[in-house]
Parts: structure tokens; C-alpha cells; sequence
């Protein structure tokens, strides 16, 4: 459009000018060609999203309709915005969920999970050293090593130790001190940053 104008909101959205030569389908084309990448886009799947967006820019947002998610792209890559549902945890060999369906989902960069594990004898944990109950999937890999205090039963040993290692390793630790060994801990408190 040649001598055409832009919008005043500085999102460069062209419009013809009055000395412009009427043209219906170039204004058209440089209304929705200026519009569509700023509004929420809209997708059956991120596959679809990515075959259609092969050079996404920074501010671009999309919705996924497969996974009913709202993502946008920060420059680099997309980012989900909204949660995702939650995933029931793979246990490792000999642990089982002992109740709250233990799982994990992602909110904006954010990981959290729920839950109470247990070993699948009912048996308690060994006391002292760590035991590994689940791997979590590459998306949900925090960028460090992460901490946290887990709640165990009232009548044993009542706190753990749960860590979340960089590869998606969530281990647990019941400490040597106390008489009775735990034998479920919970995840309800895991909460952690990806970046």
C-alpha cells in the first residue's frame, strides 16, 4: 500500500490514505495481515500451530484446542499459559499412589504436584537414605535441583525429604531419627519454577 498510513497504537496495522488509489483487497489483506498475528490465534494442536507459524515472533498468543491451552511465544519458544491438566506420576518399580491420585501438572512455567505415595508392600521406607519414587517427563525438568519438606504419617515420622533433580528424578529421604519408619509421604506441598 503505497502511501498508506498505520495505526496510532504503534502495531503497525496499515490503512489506506486518501490520495491512495482505492483497492479494496489490498486494504483487506493489510488489515488481516496486520491483525491476525496480534489477536489469539487459533489451533487444533501445537503441530498445526507449527506448521502453519513457521517464524513466530515474540507477543504472538495461540490457543490449542486438543489440549485447551492458551500459549504464548516469548521470542524463543512458546510458552503455555494456562494449566495444563493433571498427569498421573509413573511410578518407579515398588511404589504405588497411596491416595490424592499423585500427579503433576504445569502452570506458566510453574510445576506442581499432588498426592501421597507409598511402597506398593504398604511396607515403611527405609529410613536414612534416599529412594527414588518417580522420573517426571522432560517438560516438567526443573532448570536446578529443588528442595522441599514432605508430610508423612502423624504416628511415625511426621516430615521427608522430597527432592526434584534437574533430569525429572523425584527422590525422598525419611530421616534415621524416630522409632517407626513412615510408610507414605506426601507431594501436595511440590511447587517449583522452570526457569
Amino acid at each position: 500500500m503505497s502511501g498508506s498510513l498505520t495505526d496510532s497504537y504503534g502495531q503497525s496495522i496499515p490503512y489506506l490514505d486518501y490520495t491512495d488509489k482505492p483497492d479494496l483487497k489490498t486494504l483487506g489483506e493489510g488489515i488481516v495481515g496486520g491483525l491476525t498475528p496480534k489477536s489469539v490465534m487459533r489451533f487444533a494442536s501445537a503441530s498445526a500451530r507449527d506448521a502453519t507459524i513457521t517464524t513466530p515472533v515474540a507477543g504472538m498468543v495461540a490457543w490449542l484446542n486438543d489440549v485447551k491451552q492458551l500459549a504464548y511465544h516469548n521470542g524463543t519458544s512458546w510458552i503455555t499459559i494456562t494449566a495444563t491438566d493433571w498427569t498421573a506420576l509413573t511410578f518407579a518399580s515398588g511404589y504405588v499412589a497411596f491416595s490424592g491420585n499423585p500427579a503433576y501438572r504445569i502452570i506458566n512455567q510453574r510445576v506442581e504436584l499432588r498426592g501421597t505415595v507409598e511402597k506398593s508392600d504398604s511396607s515403611p521406607f527405609a529410613k536414612g537414605s534416599f529412594f527414588t519414587i518417580c522420573t517426571l517427563p522432560s517438560a516438567a525438568w526443573p532448570a536446578y535441583y529443588r528442595y522441599f519438606t514432605g508430610a508423612t504419617q502423624w504416628a511415625a515420622d511426621m516430615y521427608g525429604r522430597i527432592e526434584v533433580h534437574p533430569d525429572g528424578t523425584i527422590q525422598c529421604l525419611i530421616p534415621s531419627s524416630g522409632a517407626t519408619g513412615a510408610a507414605w509421604i506426601s507431594l501436595d506441598q511440590v511447587a517449583y519454577s522452570l526457569v
